[in-house]
């Protein structure tokens, strides 16, 4: 199974590709009136304003840095767009096995990855669909 891969702090992560509809360059947010602190803002993609979340803020309490390679990950939550901000989202990886709570539709999971020369192995998976419906305030899913 192919995953977007990103760091949080120093642990690698990925978001199954399927769940990933285009990657883009960190871009200027409108403010966004919540009190959730992980929600950075709106923006509009392909004529669409979607909200964005920080996942730094959301999982870690702290913004993402704004490296060259932080990115927003535009994916598919629920038949809704929602934008994901990362860092170092610089390459793609074929993992070897996917546990079976996130091999599913239905399910958005983060998945916490270790490599081993060329060969990537999930050691965790994080109920990613359960946060954003949080920081969301409750979009259905």
């Amino acid at each position: 199974m192919m995953v977007i891969a990103f760091s949080l702090d120093s642990e690698r992560y990925g978001i199954q590709s399927r769940k990933i509809r285009a990657v883009v360059p960190l871009t200027r947010l409108k403010a966004a009136d919540s009190a959730n602190s992980a929600l950075a803002g709106t923006f509009n993609f392909r004529g669409a304003e979607i909200p964005v979340v920080n996942l730094c803020k959301m999982i870690l309490g702290r913004a993402c840095a704004e490296y060259l390679s932080t990115r927003v990950l535009i994916a598919d939550h629920c038949g809704t767009l929602v934008g994901l901000i990362v860092e170092q989202a610089n390459e793609t990886a074929e993992v070897d096995y996917l546990p079976p709570s996130a091999d599913s539709d239905k399910n958005f999971h983060m998945l916490k990855i270790t490599a081993s020369g060329d060969t990537h192995t999930v050691s965790k998976s994080i109920d990613l669909g359960g946060m954003l419906r949080q920081a969301l305030k409750g979009a259905a899913c």
